[in-house]
């Protein structure tokens, strides 16, 4: 499968680009997808009108709510949202019926990773409570090469360093 990148980002340019090369799956950061929103109205009537991505999935920072709910209803429901970090690699995905239903969830573990939100006692709190984010899965970070630079553990669990809450569907809010 071919992968087509480009050296210099430019919405007009990713929107021909993603099109003219029938990409199937367009991997970018939030800002990309706010930037093609704000094209004039005939370049977004225009785009993507031959072929149209499968997926569209973000990582790298924040999905803000609105953007995720605009981006869907121009483009359909084709939207993910990964949330991870290089110490625990994947912590939850979000699919477009997830980010229908709350747009700003960061989703769901997926198979094979156990989420938890733990307390200050370190043990984990009640749905819908506020708590820090660990992660177990089996892609273990054996740690930094660097002195001095540590990730949270707590037994076989990483901490991500973010304040989230999960709610009673099991989504994933990050909170802090």
């Amino acid at each position: 499968t071919p992968v087509v990148l480009a050296r210099k980002y430019s919405p007009t340019e990713f929107l021909r680009i993603a099109e003219e090369n029938r990409v199937d799956a367009v991997f970018a950061v939030p800002v990309m997808l706010q930037r093609v929103l704000e094209l004039p109205a005939a370049d977004l009537e225009e785009a993507w009108s031959a072929h149209r991505p499968r997926i569209v999935a973000v990582s790298g920072s924040a999905l803000p709510a609105e953007l995720a709910t605009t981006f869907m209803d121009r483009f359909g429901d084709i939207l993910y949202n990964l949330y991870g970090s290089t110490e625990v690699s994947w912590v939850s995905i979000a699919r477009p019926d997830d980010l229908r239903a709350a747009p700003g969830t960061a989703g769901r573990a997926p198979a094979g990773t156990r989420l938890v939100i733990l307390g200050d006692d370190d043990r984990p709190v009640p749905l819908g409570t506020e708590g820090r984010v660990f992660v177990h899965n089996d892609m273990p970070f054996a740690g930094y090469t660097r002195d001095g630079v540590d990730v949270e553990r707590l037994g076989r669990l990483i901490g991500t360093g973010d304040v989230g809450r999960l709610d009673e569907g099991g989504l994933l809010h990050l909170t802090g």
